[in-house]
């Protein structure tokens, strides 16, 4: 070798010492030279930070005079040197002038690259295989030789302590992902290594109650117990006797998982960023609040998912409740089911404190309480404006105490079919919140809110006192949509493939999940080197999505967007009013409509960047500038709604096909399926 900087140096200190250059042992614990091996040890246990020679000498020649223990230090440095020269390499080892020293910033040393992953495993916590390779690289306590020299006891306990967080928190992910057996694992493999952790204790009892295993639950509590007062002295925490008396009782309930969607999530790394940010600030006692906006299959759920598996590995509670989009649900309904999943998992006692006296106010909209507490007395109505204004001031009350206790954060989705009192209850409780560790977080399609939609008012409202409140979600990135398809086929993506989907889809992860799962149903990811066209039906379950969308929309509305699929993804307003056959006035109005729904959105080329669409009420006075634009305004349709139309579609499109299809581009045109139910379209190479 020519020297060091030909070689990968690397220090092994966890478990067992040894020093590697590229695949070369170069020192191990064998070595005869054990000062030698002390000083390397503890120039490395200091990476980035210069020692004093007196601070070498005090550390491993505590007893001996100045003059013998500087004597020492030069002959372990030559001894240390001479190792790395019979391999014709420097030594790791650098000084500054006289007195100083330091192990090369080139090392690499294992508990630095541990401790690198823990972190960055610990910043995300919603992947188990980050988890896992951190984990991985802790070979053992560091230095074991070493034990009882107090320069390395710090480090080493930090470390210890580190490594046993992670296998908590790795535990708690794999129960909240739904992997009951790897969750008990790990919390079996952290008793190991620390006996009396009683985290770990109740994490087991837990898991074991929620297997289904009573006795085994019993059983741990009171080898958890024994160890307690045998090695410490001490009584199991009350959290733990609670525990102990729920699973005696036969009152755990079950775990809530939160599973990945085929278990893939990929991108949204600034979003994600965000929301875990406010998770932070909520657990530090500064309220916050989100709404996660997108249109149908974007993943806001699926978002809402990942940051909720983070907030309980933050000790949250997280509590769920979805709005129904049909008839006849309760008021409050979203609330109902927060509270109901909150009494089910609470002690009575505790519930009792955090409710206090509205608890007979709450009651009243959830029966559960009623049940859990029976003494209450009996629920006033809410037929008046007071009665309400208790009712939410009880809620947010509870809400707040109960935070106080333990972090708590509200998710409630499909915000866009909340009835109207569940929408004044969030206004409400939102302005509470400030200084609880309280986070609320909202999910709603914005394409289905329009300016008249209650939520809209809301969404106002809630503005004023969480300023940045929304959280848009736009479609993955083509980088993105490679990694889906990578991790869900588990292979590597053509090129042409990872482009025609991201452009077919624009990376609406529903869409490219359903069209990654055809293409794996009918064997063509096998050899997609020899695929030479990407031609796949429209998968079922996109076209009801995207049938449900349109079905919202009037029939002149729906007649414009068959016409503008057919001239093509941009078209011009001069040219739909003369192919459409349509009065100016009534077209605007329908572009209206499909531009509040989102299906079609608007780019004025011509105009430059500050062109912008113009209020609905100033739209008469503007249109013969729209017309005057001419080619160079375009309304942009989103072509995933108009090339992925169906049937009805298409027989409505029909009386315009033979007059403009010639017009389209041959990679755009409207294409007929052999079969009614696969309607086809095609996902060509660009």
């Amino acid at each position: 070798m020519a020297g060091s900087a030909q070689a990968d140096v690397r220090i092994h200190l966890l478990g067992n010492f040894e020093v590697r250059a590229d695949e070369t042992v170069i020192i191990d614990s064998s070595w005869p030279r054990r000062k030698a091996q002390a000083l390397l040890k503890l120039l490395a246990l200091d990476k980035g930070r210069w020692l004093h020679r007196e601070q070498v000498l005090d550390c491993l020649w505590p007893g001996l005079e100045p003059a013998a223990a500087a004597a020492n230090l030069r002959k372990n440095l030559h001894y240390l040197r001479s190792a790395f020269a019979e391999k014709d390499l420097i030594a790791p080892v650098v000084s500054a002038a006289a007195d100083l020293l330091a192990i090369s910033p080139d090392a690499r040393i294992d508990y630095e690259e541990f401790r690198s992953r823990a972190h960055a495993a610990r910043v995300v916590r919603t992947d188990a295989t980050s988890y896992e390779q951190a984990l991985a690289l802790y070979g053992g306590d560091l230095l074991p030789d070493e034990r009882y020299e107090e320069w390395t006891e710090p480090l080493r306990q930090e470390l210890k302590a580190l490594h046993n967080e992670l296998l908590v928190e790795l535990s708690c992910l794999y129960e909240v992902q739904g992997d009951t057996e790897l969750a008990i694992e790990g919390s079996e493999q952290l008793l190991k290594a620390d006996p009396v952790n009683e985290e770990g204790h109740r994490t087991l009892m837990r898991l074991y109650a929620q297997a289904g295993n009573r006795e085994k639950a019993l059983r741990q509590y009171h080898r958890c117990r024994q160890l307690l007062e045998r090695e410490l002295g001490v009584q199991p925490s009350e959290e733990t006797e609670a525990l102990h008396r729920r699973i005696s009782a036969g009152r755990l309930p079950p775990v809530e998982t939160i599973s990945p969607a085929d278990g893939v999530y990929v991108g949204r790394e600034r979003e994600m960023e965000d929301l875990r940010q406010r998770v932070e600030d909520a657990v530090s006692g500064r309220g916050r609040l989100v709404m996660l906006a997108g249109e149908p299959g974007i993943g806001k759920t699926r978002t809402a998912e990942e940051l909720a598996t983070y907030a309980r590995l933050r000790g949250a509670r997280v509590l769920w409740g979805r709005c129904f989009e049909g008839e006849g649900a309760p008021a409050y309904w979203p609330w109902v089911q927060i509270i109901r999943t909150y009494v089910a998992e609470c002690e009575p006692q505790a519930m009792a404190r955090e409710m206090g006296a509205g608890a007979a106010d709450i009651a009243h909209v959830v029966p559960e309480v009623r049940e859990a507490l029976p003494d209450l007395p009996p629920s006033p109505g809410l037929n008046s404006e007071q009665a309400r204004f208790r009712l939410f001031d009880s809620i947010a009350a509870f809400f707040k105490n109960a935070a106080a206790r333990r972090p708590v954060v509200l998710v409630m989705d499909d915000l866009h079919s909340a009835d109207e009192p569940s929408l004044l209850l969030l206004q409400f409780v939102a302005r509470e919140i400030r200084t609880a560790r309280l986070l609320i977080v909202g999910a709603y399609r914005d394409v289905e809110v329009s300016r008249k939609h209650p939520l809209t008012k809301t969404l106002g409202e809630l503005g004023r006192d969480h300023p940045g409140h929304d959280l848009p979600l736009a479609g993955l990135s083509a980088g993105d949509v490679a990694r889906f398809v990578e991790t869900t086929a588990g292979l590597e993506p053509p090129k042409a493939l990872v482009e025609t989907v991201h452009h077919e889809t624009e990376g609406n992860p529903f869409f490219v999940k359903e069209i990654v799962r055809l293409l794996e149903s009918e064997g063509r990811l096998e050899r997609p080197d020899q695929v030479k066209s990407w031609r796949v039906a429209v998968p079922r379950d996109v076209k009801d999505v995207i049938d449900r969308r349109l079905g919202r929309l009037s029939e002149n509305c729906n007649r414009v967007l068959t016409v503008a699929s057919v001239i093509g993804r941009d078209f011009g307003l001069n040219v739909l009013e003369r192919v459409g056959e349509l009065s100016n006035g009534s077209l605007l109005d329908r572009l209206d409509e499909a531009l509040a729904a989102r299906v079609i959105t608007e780019t004025p080329r011509a105009l430059g960047a500050t062109a912008s669409r113009t209020p609905s009420s100033a739209r008469r006075s503007t249109t013969p500038w729209l017309q005057a634009s001419g080619p160079g305004y375009t309304v942009r349709s989103a072509r995933r709604w108009n090339e992925r139309l169906g049937w009805s579609w298409r027989a409505t499109c029909r009386s315009w096909r033979t007059t403009s299809s010639r017009r389209r581009p041959p990679e755009t045109q409207i294409r007929r399926s052999s079969t009614p139910a696969a309607p086809a379209t095609a996902l060509s190479q660009s």
